[in-house]
């Protein structure tokens, strides 16, 4: 057809147009590909990590077309999901090795498709969702606390058992050859430091009559470093029972331990009074040598040496004395009773040491 000139503008406007709307369109269309494959590969790996995880996918409605913004939340989303995944693989990965010791340890088998499917799979491709992370905790608290128990147990145990080697006198190879056989916590290494416990006892049964004299002899070391006095350890009767029996050797350890107990509690005041006990002596020396008439013949500034050396001496058991005083203040305010040294005060205790000790010097002077 003939078009007049205006017409002719009018037409190639239209088609100007039209191939721009359609080349338009095209850009669109890929885009809309383009974005629509991001999509599906996105969302495949989103899939995956959270079946793995357990957890809810990034939600964008099915068939719509994502807008920018929406893949770069999916992209950030991924990323997060895959933190996720490497810390429960880091913790399962960590628990798991703590759970096979365990089991090495307690000489166990898993006995639970759980236990057996956690040691055999890999951690990278098994489910890492939160009920299983709380199920891997469980497994490993459980058999650590069996761990717990049977450390408590087997160091129960040897301690009876060491207590009564010692009282009965048992060779060395005889206690080194079980501590090379039981060396563990495992049933077996068990079992057998109870038949070694029971055996010990049998013996212990036999001679009740030595190891209730060599507790004895215990007692009294303990006795004397407690500062106990004479009237304290006549408190203890079974001390002079002469019917060796099981009870009365379960008395005397009873006794043992609680005085044990008593001095090991109690220890720094109790070597406080030592330490002002051989003060005590030293100054006493210093002044039986004082006595002597020929150290005014020594020269070189001794007599003022053995002045300075005095009064050091008083000046440091004074200082026992404040901070012996202070501890022992504290003590009876806790435990509502007096702190006894050989059955006084300590204040009295010291006051008599002097009293004594001028006596001495008096009684001296009259012969």
């Amino acid at each position: 057809p003939c078009y007049s000139p205006d017409e002719e503008g009018v037409t190639t406007t239209i088609r100007v147009k039209r191939n721009k709307y359609k080349t338009k369109l095209s850009e669109l269309n890929e885009l809309k590909d383009d974005r629509m494959l991001q999509l599906s590969h996105l969302q495949n790996e989103e899939q995956h990590l959270c079946d793995q995880l357990s957890l809810t996918p990034y939600y964008i409605p099915t068939g719509s077309i994502p807008s920018q913004q929406q893949l770069d939340d999916l992209k950030d989303h991924i990323e997060t999901l895959k933190n996720e995944r490497k810390k429960r693989i880091d913790v399962v990965t960590t628990k798991r090795s703590e759970i096979i010791s365990y089991f090495d340890e307690l000489d166990l088998t898993p006995d639970t498709t759980f236990a057996q499917d956690l040691i055999n799979d890999e951690v990278e491709t098994s489910s890492l969702s939160g009920v299983k992370l709380k199920e891997v905790e469980q497994l490993r608290t459980e058999l650590s606390y069996k761990k717990e128990e049977l450390v408590s147990l087997t160091t129960t145990l040897w301690d009876k058992i060491t207590t009564l080697w010692d009282r009965l006198d048992v060779e060395r190879d005889e206690r080194d050859k079980l501590k090379s056989e039981c060396y563990g916590i495992k049933p077996h290494h068990v079992e057998q430091l109870k038949q070694t416990l029971a055996e010990l006892e049998r013996l212990k049964l036999a001679n009740l009559q030595r190891l209730t004299e060599g507790l004895r002899c215990e007692l009294v070391g303990y006795y004397e470093k407690c500062y106990y006095s004479s009237d304290e350890r006549a408190q203890f009767t079974p001390a002079y029972d002469e019917m060796y029996t099981e009870e009365l050797l379960e008395e005397h350890e009873q006794e043992l331990e609680r005085i044990k107990t008593y001095y090991n509690v109690n220890k720094d005041m109790f070597n406080n009074v030592e330490k002002w006990n051989k003060l005590f002596v030293k100054l006493l020396e210093m002044e039986t040598k004082s006595q002597d008439s020929n150290r005014y013949n020594n020269r070189g500034g001794g007599l003022l040496k053995e002045e300075k050396e005095r009064k050091k001496i008083i000046s440091k058991m004074k200082k026992i004395e404040e901070e012996l005083l202070e501890d022992i203040e504290r003590w009876e305010e806790e435990k509502g009773s007096n702190f006894l040294v050989e059955g006084k005060r300590l204040s009295d205790y010291v006051n008599c040491k002097w009293e004594v000790n001028e006596m001495k010097k008096k009684n001296e002077k009259l012969k």
